[in-house]
C-alpha cells in the first residue's frame, strides 16, 4: 500500500496587494510601487492599478499586473522615469494630485488612495502630507479596501523620497508614532 499525499491545511493564501509608494511630481515622472503581502499573482487574477481622474467614478487608465511574486514588489513609472526598476509603465503623465489610485483583483478592492468620485481641487491633504507635488511610502500593512471613504494619509504615510532606503523609512514612520515601516 502506497503513502498517502500530504493535503495542504487551511485555505489558500488570499491576494493581498498593497500600494507602499507614491509620488507625483510638477514634471511627468510619476511612479507607483505595489507589494504582495499574500499569494503569488498572475494574470487569471485580473490585477489592476485604476487611476480616477478628476473626481470621475469610471477610470481613466488601467494598468494589468499580469504576474507577482509573493514578497515581491512591482513599479509602475510614466515613460518620462528614468527609474530602472520599473516593470510596468503608467504611460505618458497618467496621474495628479488630485486622481484617485486603486488596485484591485478581479471585483476585491486591494487597496486605494484618494476618494473615487471627489475633486478635490490640486489633490488631498491631511496635516502637513499632500497627494500633489508629493512622495509618500506608506508606514506598516493596513490595506484602505474602501475607496469612497475619508482620505487619511497622516495614518498611514510618510513624506519620503521614492527611492529612502529601508532603514530611514523605519526612522520615519516609528517618528510619526505609526510603528515600523513594511520592508519592502
Amino acid at each position: 500500500m502506497g503513502e498517502l499525499e500530504e493535503l495542504p491545511s487551511g485555505p489558500p493564501a488570499a491576494l493581498e496587494l498593497l500600494l507602499v509608494r507614491y509620488e507625483e511630481s510638477t514634471t511627468s515622472q510619476k511612479r507607483l510601487e505595489i507589494y504582495n503581502l499574500g499569494r503569488d499573482v498572475d494574470a487569471a487574477d485580473g490585477c489592476v492599478v485604476r487611476v480616477y481622474s478628476n473626481g470621475n467614478t469610471k477610470p481613466y487608465r488601467t494598468h494589468a499586473i499580469e504576474t507577482l511574486p509573493a514578497g515581491a514588489s512591482v513599479r509602475l513609472c510614466t515613460t518620462q522615469s528614468p527609474d530602472p526598476l520599473c516593470l510596468l509603465s503608467l504611460g505618458s503623465s497618467s496621474f495628479n494630485g488630485n486622481d484617485a489610485i486603486v488596485v484591485s483583483c478581479g471585483d476585491e478592492i486591494q487597496d486605494s488612495l484618494g476618494r473615487v468620485g471627489e475633486d478635490p481641487g490640486k489633490g488631498w491633504a491631511d496635516g502637513s502630507l499632500r497627494t500633489w507635488d508629493a512622495s509618500l511610502v506608506r508606514c506598516g500593512r493596513e490595506r484602505d479596501t474602501d475607496p469612497s471613504d475619508e482620505v487619511l494619509l497622516s495614518g498611514s504615510w510618510a513624506a519620503l523620497e521614492f527611492e529612502a532606503p529601508n532603514a530611514e523609512i523605519a526612522r520615519a514612520c516609528s517618528a510619526l508614532g505609526l510603528g515600523g515601516a513594511l520592508s519592502f
